[in-house]
């Protein structure tokens, strides 16, 4: 092969690896276009039910219905939101008043601060209430995932709770408790989505989970 035909096979090759470039520059563009303005659109069709409240940095959305005490706080699990409560909420509020709630990066909430652990999330909850005005006693009602925070506010702050509801809670030491658990869960670790989940919950109980294999410790 001439040197010269090399050069423009060379040649072909760049157009075309620039051509593909920018064809996948264009396709990102458009797909960033086309979520703003489809998430544009969902909001307007779908505002949020309750109040957004400023905190720092970032708003988060709390909805309370019903009257009397005390007031229920419903906090949901790993990945659902206030909405998933409508039927449980509408309901429970007919005795008393009953307030969901989306943390931060979920539903109608904007992504807040790390890390994500029960704290954190215990903490913003706090901020949340006392900006928005609800007054305790609260009985706070816990799903999943969602009890571990419920257990965490309640134990940093127990003369503000009246009472802790677990709704097929997550339990902190669910992963090590027994040997039959640690069997079960351990080679989720090495699953790409399972491991994700699992190093989520670990992190939820504020664990790193690099030390998953260990004994998981309170979260005060």
């Amino acid at each position: 092969m001439s040197s010269s035909t090399a050069k423009k096979i060379i040649g072909w090759i760049g157009k075309a690896l620039l051509g593909l470039i920018v064809a996948l520059l264009a396709l990102a563009v458009v797909g960033a276009i086309y979520q703003a303005i489809a998430t544009e659109r969902a909001e307007r069709a779908h505002p949020p039910p309750g109040e957004m409240v400023a905190m720092v940095g970032h708003e988060l959305h709390v909805n309370c219905i019903g009257q009397s005490s005390p007031t229920v706080i419903l906090e949901s699990g790993l990945g659902n939101m206030s909405a998933d409560w409508a039927n449980v909420q509408q309901g429970a509020a007919k005795t008393t008043r009953v307030c969901a709630y989306d943390r931060a990066g979920m539903g109608w909430s904007e992504p807040g601060p790390e890390p994500r652990d029960a704290r954190q999330i215990s903490g913003e909850m706090h901020a949340l209430l006392a900006k928005a005005g609800i007054e305790s006693p609260y009985v706070l009602v816990g799903h999943s995932t969602g009890g571990l925070y419920a257990r965490t506010y309640a134990d940093r702050r127990p003369d503000e709770v009246a009472g802790v509801v677990l709704v097929d809670s997550s339990h902190p030491e669910q992963f090590t408790r027994s040997a039959e658990g640690r069997k079960y869960y351990e080679p989720f670790l090495t699953f790409p989505v399972e491991g994700v989940y699992l190093a989520v919950l670990l992190r939820v109980v504020g664990r790193d989970d690099n030390t998953s294999r260990g004994s998981l410790a309170g979260n005060r």
